[in-house]
């Protein structure tokens, strides 16, 4: 793919994606960034590593940004000190020159990432669920022989 195709792309798969595909697209995004910026570090060239730690530090901020502190208390302050962690991580990658830091960084977003998917994944099982639920409790309302005692559908 060219670069303009892959930036149409991208652009199609973030202005159609739900909030949990926007985290998922981040994290890929770190990921690749980080993964971009160990290969400028074996090739020599600061200034393009340089540019992608900004680029993954960046994410890590948005990242940071899109928690919320009001719906899920504790989980927001673990997911921040994480990302805090993982900024301060890819930092000294940066000034250390270290690959072995910068893969540490790529594994750890490489497992947020998969587990995030693992949490999107349920959220959109659980949603089909509650909808073939609410299809089947109206077939069930419907078929009902007397129209003054609706039939009930327990789900226990």
């Amino acid at each position: 793919m060219t670069t303009e195709t892959t930036s149409t792309y991208l652009e199609e798969r973030i202005l159609s994606a739900t909030p949990l595909e926007l985290i998922e697209i981040l994290y890929d995004a770190a990921i690749d960034r980080v993964r971009t910026a160990r290969l400028h570090l074996q090739a020599g060239d600061p200034m393009a590593r340089s540019h992608d730690v900004s680029k993954a530090l960046a994410i890590l901020s948005e990242l940071t940004l899109a928690l919320d502190g009001k719906e899920a208390k504790d989980s927001a302050a673990t997911y921040s000190a994480i990302y805090l962690y993982l900024q301060k991580r890819l930092t000294e990658a940066h000034a250390q020159q270290s690959d072995t830091i910068f893969a540490e960084v790529e594994e750890m977003l490489g497992s947020l990432a998969e587990n995030w998917r693992g949490v999107r994944d349920l959220v959109q099982k659980s949603r089909l669920a509650m909808e073939q639920n609410t299809v089947e409790a109206t077939v069930v309302d419907s078929g009902s022989p007397d129209p003054a005692r609706p039939a009930r559908s327990w789900n226990l």
